[in-house]
């Protein structure tokens, strides 16, 4: 008979668990570190030694250096002034891109466009060694376009190389 009474409590015992299992219940288990949620971007480092915000960027009518062993001139004098804002990023060769500096500008010199732009000390490569990515708005709030492709050297006889700290913006 105590058999008997055991297979019985033994069934018992399963439906309540089917049961409960059927309603959505679980085993408890102890809450541990969670898996990552998938692969994330490597982390590209910002550029490095730019000139400050405060500082701001040299060109024609902010250059300490104006006249002694730089000319940062602008190339043209359209019929709106120049009053562009820029930011820039590091891009390594995976097409990844860092977090962007800036604002900096209005970079503006009176009637004068086209500037000739130096974001950092000469001789310096502030993404080495990864790729200087340049962004330009026309308002400080406004939506920073990609400029890279279409800047050039500052002496304007080839594209910028994307390492110098240096660059001639000809596109209005």
């Amino acid at each position: 008979m105590a058999a008997i009474a055991g297979v019985g409590l033994m069934v018992v015992c399963s439906s309540s668990l089917a049961a409960v299992m059927m309603m959505g219940g679980e085993e408890e288990t102890p809450a541990g570190p969670s898996a990552p949620a998938g692969p994330s971007a490597p982390v590209v480092p910002k550029p490095d030694g730019l000139y400050t915000t405060t500082q701001g960027l040299r060109h024609q009518s902010n250059n300490p250096e104006d006249g002694k062993t730089e000319n940062l001139y602008y190339a043209s004098q359209p019929g709106t002034p120049w009053a562009k804002y820029y930011k820039f990023a590091c891009e390594d060769p995976e097409g990844n891109e860092s977090e962007k500096v800036g604002p900096y500008g209005p970079i503006t010199n009176g009637p004068y466009g086209k500037p000739q732009i130096r974001f950092a000390p000469k001789d310096t490569k502030p993404c080495d060694p990864n790729k200087v990515v340049i962004y330009r708005s026309d308002t400080v709030d406004g939506t920073y376009t990609d400029i890279t492709p279409g800047v050039k050297s500052l002496d304007h006889s080839v594209a910028y190389d994307h390492i110098k700290p240096a660059f001639y913006d000809y596109n209005e």
